[in-house]
């Protein structure tokens, strides 16, 4: 996660997970380096709080579901100690990625 951006979360309280995802998001839509990665739909995508999609190559594709967004990653896990708000814990990963850390596929 780029630092400005973490800095901007840095501090603040959420209600809940999806609370957080959103203003991580609201944040990113803020940058226009960081905007023009995405597609003119992620884009719009991003500037409303939703979680970007990921190109086809990065989806997880499983036995009963199918992942398309990118997924925010704890480093160390939270059953571990891991913060679930600290920043410097976090990653954003492609659902594919995301599927390898935890299950090695």
């Amino acid at each position: 996660m780029p630092a400005h951006i973490a800095d901007k979360l840095c501090g603040r309280e959420f209600k809940n997970f999806d609370n957080f995802r959103e203003a991580l998001w609201l944040e990113v839509s803020k940058d226009p380096v960081l905007m023009e990665q995405f597609s003119e739909f992620n884009q719009i995508r991003i500037s409303h709080g939703f979680t970007p999609f990921v190109p086809d190559k990065g989806h997880y594709v499983g036995p009963k579901e199918i992942v398309k967004k990118f997924q925010i990653h704890h480093f160390i896990s939270i059953e571990y100690g891991g913060g679930v708000y600290n920043i410097d814990n976090l990653r954003i990963v492609t659902p594919k990625l995301h599927d390898e850390i935890h299950y090695r596929r």
